[in-house]
C-alpha cells in the first residue's frame, strides 16, 4: 500500500512540474512524459548545485587564507585589590 502512494505522490508532483501531461482525445487519452522538460530541468538543477558548490569552496578558501589575529592570553594572574 505504501508503495502504491509513492507512486502516485510521485506522479502527482511530475505532473504538476510539467513533466508529465495528460491529454484526452476522441477515443484515446494519453500520458505523455515530457523528456526535454525533464533534461532541461536536471541540467538547471545540476547547474545551480555546481555553482553553489564553486562559492562554498570559495568562501572556505577566503577564510583559510585570512590570518586572524587572536587575544593573547597570559598566564599570570591579575592583582586582587583588598
Amino acid at each position: 500500500m505504501r508503495v502504491l502512494i509513492l507512486f502516485v505522490v510521485i506522479l502527482l508532483i511530475c505532473s504538476l512540474v510539467g513533466w508529465i501531461t495528460f491529454s484526452k482525445g476522441p477515443g484515446h487519452a494519453s500520458i505523455n512524459i515530457e523528456t526535454d522538460q525533464i533534461r532541461a530541468d536536471t541540467d538547471r538543477a545540476v547547474d545551480s548545485g555546481a555553482q553553489i558548490l564553486k562559492n562554498t569552496g570559495e568562501a572556505i578558501d577566503d577564510r583559510a587564507t585570512q590570518k586572524e589575529t587572536a587575544p593573547v592570553i597570559t598566564n599570570e594572574p591579575e592583582p586582587v585589590n583588598q
